[in-house]
């Protein structure tokens, strides 16, 4: 389970997440959904340990989160705990498509090269990818980006996976495919799951439960279908995507 108790940050004068509390049940897959600019993405990198909070606290089976970093070491497959699919992929261009997947286990050592093409070679075919291994990013469209940075977030089998914005800038057909990844890789690994995104369509498809962030807190959670039907002007604000309504854009 992975507890958010009370975290705070600010960036300046700005508060981002004024007290956010959240639990992750184990082998869920929660959806964060919130305003663009509103403090999902904060909220998942404090998360994964990759930012610091201002206050309060962050455990993860049980652990502080001050031992987050060696969580989220990743060694021979089965072995790490976190993985982080970066909304913009964040492939290396100067790298093929296998060894973006392969980077962290030939950083961390122990495998040889066979075992690490062969490694990265299925996690490509598990997101739909045969046959790109030693093509490079820029010959690859923005959707086969994307599953790139997945099959790169799931080569060692973690505990954890962390998606940010996992369809931004991709068309509704492409999006959906994704989603369809995430249940399938979901299915595959047992993994615990947190998705940020401001998708509709891909947080009632993935989203065993669904929280909205705002104003930096959680305002409303629920299991899928209960958040759906939730009689709150937030929610339904948010989910049928109007203009009007407490939620103010500038």
């Amino acid at each position: 389970m992975i507890e958010v108790r009370g975290v705070h940050k600010a960036f300046g004068p700005m508060r981002v997440l004024r007290g956010v509390d959240l639990d992750v049940v184990d082998g869920e897959t929660l959806v964060v959904l919130g305003s663009s600019g509103g403090g999902k993405s904060v909220l998942l990198k404090v998360i994964a340990g990759l930012l610091d909070p201002d206050a309060g606290a962050v455990r993860v089976d049980g652990r502080p989160r001050e031992s987050l970093a060696s969580l989220r070491g990743a060694g021979a497959p089965g072995t790490a705990r976190f993985a982080y699919l970066f909304q913009g992929a964040a492939l290396f261009d100067s790298l093929s498509v296998g060894d973006n997947v392969s980077f962290a286990l030939r950083r961390r050592g122990g495998m040889d090269p066979g075992r690490l093409r062969a490694v990265a070679e299925e996690r490509l075919a598990w997101v739909g990818l045969r046959g790109v291994h030693d093509k490079m990013p820029a010959e690859l469209s923005g959707g086969m980006r994307k599953r790139v940075g997945l099959a790169r977030a799931i080569a060692a089998d973690p505990a954890f996976v962390l998606y940010d914005e996992p369809t931004t800038g991709l068309d509704p057909i492409s999006s959906d495919a994704i989603a369809d990844l995430i249940l399938s890789l979901q299915a595959r690994l047992g993994s615990t799951s947190i998705v940020v995104t401001h998708d509709m369509a891909l947080a009632f498809k993935v989203g065993d439960r669904l929280c909205l962030l705002h104003e930096g807190r959680i305002h409303a959670r629920a299991p899928r279908e209960e958040f759906r039907a939730l009689d709150d002007a937030v929610v339904q604000q948010f989910i049928h995507g109007r203009a009007q309504g407490p939620i103010q854009f500038l």
